[in-house]
């Protein structure tokens, strides 16, 4: 008996139960990965993919003529992150209206407020579902939107809008028959060429943007260029994919010859392609053309300063 009480007071007075554990918050399987697989196929005219957390890594002192810190710096109190976080971004041209996707780490609730405080019209904020929100107004006159995925992808949109509802789908993997911009022909094909780049670039339809190229471009059916960018030298690469009508071996000398012009152009100049460190060389058949080539870093990255962000004072030095 005196065991049965002895055991109910030391029962009562010992710690209470524990309350039932709330359970973390659920998010939902976002189909985040690869992020290019987020852009879509149809209406895209340019894509861009920038590894960017591995260029800062190879480039980083190299590149600070290109992007000051203090320049970075402001963009991440503009954007509400920051901007050497970035992991990779991938930016598409849809006619009017540019897309940009890319994953940082970042707070949402004030990457999104920041956002808002820009808009001066038309404001207008949704719910796409869990984990997604959307954001679209004007800056002015032009469109813009932002949509986050949580937890870590932005999706940006300046122009007529429209390309972010895809963005959406395909992150809940709700566009069965849609197709994302490298999947398929003709870009899927040309990204395996062109291999896993820091720095690649695809054109879907080169002739109804450009001409030239000695007649290759106006026969092309998609283009696509890579960069690997080390600290002594970058390696180019180039594919183009079409019908050219004529033996390969005169459609490699156009490309020889499109070589050339670029690298005795002003532009290739200042890009020290006329003076590569390794030759161009090409190669190809009735459907494929590659070409290759290497140059010297220091002077492409100059050379894109001097294109993109030199002063007078940099580009006419006084005596």
């Amino acid at each position: 008996m005196l065991g049965a009480l002895g055991g109910l007071v030391l029962g009562g007075c010992g710690r209470p139960a524990p309350e039932p554990a709330v359970p973390a918050r659920a998010f939902p399987r976002l189909q985040l990965d690869p992020l290019v697989g987020l852009v879509p196929a149809g209406g895209l005219d340019t894509l861009v993919q920038l590894r960017w957390s591995q260029l800062l890594h190879t480039l980083d002192r190299q590149l600070q003529p290109l992007l000051p810190p203090s320049g970075l710096d402001a963009l991440g109190g503009v954007l509400g992150f920051e901007p050497r976080l970035i992991e990779e971004v991938c930016v598409g041209v849809f006619g009017p209206t540019t897309l940009v996707v890319l994953r940082a780490p970042h707070d949402p609730e004030r990457v999104e407020r920041l956002f808002r405080e820009r808009l001066t019209a038309e404001q207008r904020r949704s719910n796409e579902g869990p984990g997604v929100v959307r954001v679209q107004g004007r800056i002015g006159t032009v469109p813009r939107g932002l949509v986050t995925l949580l937890p870590d992808v932005l999706a940006y949109e300046v122009g007529p809008p429209g390309v972010l509802r895809a963005v959406v789908g395909f992150a809940q993997q709700k566009l069965k028959r849609a197709r994302a911009a490298l999947d398929g022909e003709p870009l899927g094909g040309l990204a395996a060429r062109l291999g896993d780049a820091p720095i690649r670039a695809f054109f879907p339809s080169p002739a109804t943007s450009w001409a030239g190229a000695h007649g290759l471009l106006e026969r092309a059916t998609g283009a696509a260029f890579a960069l690997e960018p080390g600290h002594e030298r970058t390696a180019c690469r180039a594919a183009l994919e079409g019908a050219w009508g004529e033996e390969p071996g005169e459609a490699l000398r156009r490309l020889e010859l499109t070589w050339q012009d670029l690298a005795r152009s002003a532009p290739g100049h200042l890009l020290g392609l006329h003076e590569p460190v390794a030759p161009f060389q090409a190669q190809g058949d009735a459907q494929m053309l590659t070409a290759t080539a290497t140059i010297t870093t220091d002077r492409l990255l100059r050379g894109l300063h001097d294109i993109t962000g030199a002063s007078l004072r940099e580009l006419f030095p006084a005596p």
